[in-house]
């Protein structure tokens, strides 16, 4: 998005304004870190303020950018509404919306629309999901020879 910068850490995710001078605008730690767990890839939804971050763990965590000072993250010091009306920037926060998991977990992910994501599991299927999490379309790696180009 040219609008926010999301940076990935290995237990965090970070808002920044997409702006030349970056500005912290919220910060994400995951608290149900687990047996090394971490954050992998971000994937932004284009032309939207959604974002979905794929997990070592193959989970999808689905999160949505909230304009103004709603949402339950921290916003981080130097951020009050007030800092940042008077450098002409709007507030947002990160609001988990919710975690998405197959049976195969996501090892990969490659391209994001505004309709859906595509991945890759530990089986070798290959699935498009919506934003919402639901499977919109599964090809198994047995069913490649129907896909010829």
């Amino acid at each position: 998005s040219h609008r926010y910068l999301a940076a990935v850490s290995p237990s965090s995710i970070s808002l920044w304004t997409g702006r030349k001078h970056r500005i912290l605008l919220s910060f994400h730690r995951r608290t149900n870190l687990h047996d090394g767990v971490t954050n992998k890839q971000a994937l932004w939804r284009p032309n939207s303020a959604e974002l979905a971050v794929l997990t070592s763990d193959g989970a999808l965590l689905y999160y949505s950018v909230l304009k103004g000072t709603q949402g339950n993250v921290h916003q981080p010091p130097g951020t009050t509404p007030k800092q940042l009306a008077a450098l002409g920037i709007e507030p947002a926060t990160l609001q988990f919306r919710h975690e998405g998991r197959l049976r195969n977990s996501f090892i990969a992910c490659a391209c994001a629309d505004s309709s859906g994501i595509v991945c890759g599991t530990s089986g070798g299927d290959l699935v498009r999901l919506t934003w919402m999490g639901r499977v919109a379309l599964r090809i198994a790696a047995s069913d490649g020879s129907k896909y010829k180009a």
